[in-house]
């Protein structure tokens, strides 16, 4: 798996999970990486934020 392949699987995980707080929930996730200085984290996390971005919205 890609880490964009991976990112994806987590962001629909996420959207699932959090549904219209999940781009909050990412965000969160990033900053507690970025408070810790771990950088791989950050990464992965930043990679999730692009493809829930990148995803249209849910049907209503």
């Amino acid at each position: 798996m890609t880490p964009e392949q991976e990112a994806l699987a987590i962001a629909l995980q996420v959207e699932r999970l959090h549904g219209e707080r999940a781009s909050a929930f990412v965000a969160e996730q990033l900053r507690s990486c970025v408070f810790v200085g771990d950088k791989t984290g950050g990464d992965l996390w930043k990679l999730v934020a692009e493809a829930l971005e990148s995803r249209p919205p849910p049907p209503q």
